[in-house]
């Protein structure tokens, strides 16, 4: 029998989906209906990306969503001896900066070290880390959570950046970002969405949005 083809007739209206379920679609429409449509729960992936087992790209993410947690606390000004934040000082050795995480793990310490390196000055003055936001797309919804969102009076920039945990690779050029289910679906939410952090009381010129 051949497989029913998937229409938006078969999504329930108000449906929610983001730059991982989209790009899901894209991927392997059979694993979006699954996961979305019938609600079924996808296995473990015997391959996983990055040339990792299985195994090692669960630990990977989980590392991922650490470094996130400590970069958003960060934003929020949060001292580190509150929040679980490993040290912020820079000039001590790669050792002691493990030491100082609580955790035995080189490569989180060094992500941790190129993140507090990183020169952030030119980007509007309000931060705001994990923002989420959810836009009309038709009868369904997309969301869209920013690691940080930067903004600054009328007329300045909304700037999305995105934190990349990269292993020896080089980072990503401008035309693969431009292309990226990620960067167009977060440009929409922010265009579409994003009009109360922008300092403006109608529509939002979606050519403020930009994404690093």
């Amino acid at each position: 029998a051949q497989p029913r083809r998937m229409t938006a007739s078969t999504l329930e209206p108000g449906s929610i989906f983001s730059q991982h379920s989209l790009a899901d679609f894209i991927d392997c429409p059979r694993r979006f209906s699954l996961r979305y449509v019938r609600k079924q729960a996808w296995p473990l992936l015997e391959v996983a990306p990055l040339g990792m087992d299985a195994l090692t790209y669960r630990e990977y993410l989980r590392k991922g969503a650490l470094l996130h947690q400590w970069i958003e606390r960060y934003w929020l000004g949060v001292p580190s001896a509150e929040s679980g934040l490993p040290s912020n000082d820079q000039s001590s050795s790669p050792g002691k900066r493990e030491s100082a995480l609580g955790i035995d793990d080189a490569e989180l310490s060094v992500w941790w070290a190129r993140f507090l390196a990183t020169d952030f000055s030119a980007l509007p003055p309000r931060r705001l880390p994990e923002l989420e936001l959810v836009a009309p797309l038709g009868e369904f919804r997309l969301y869209a959570r920013f690691d940080l969102l930067a903004t600054g009076g009328p007329g300045d920039p909304l700037v999305i950046v995105d934190w990349k945990t990269l292993r020896g690779e080089r980072a990503p050029g401008y035309d693969f970002l431009q292309r990226r289910m990620q960067t167009r679906v977060y440009l929409y939410v922010l265009a579409t969405a994003g009009a109360p952090y922008a300092d403006v009381d109608g529509d939002l010129d979606p050519a403020r949005g930009v994404m690093r």
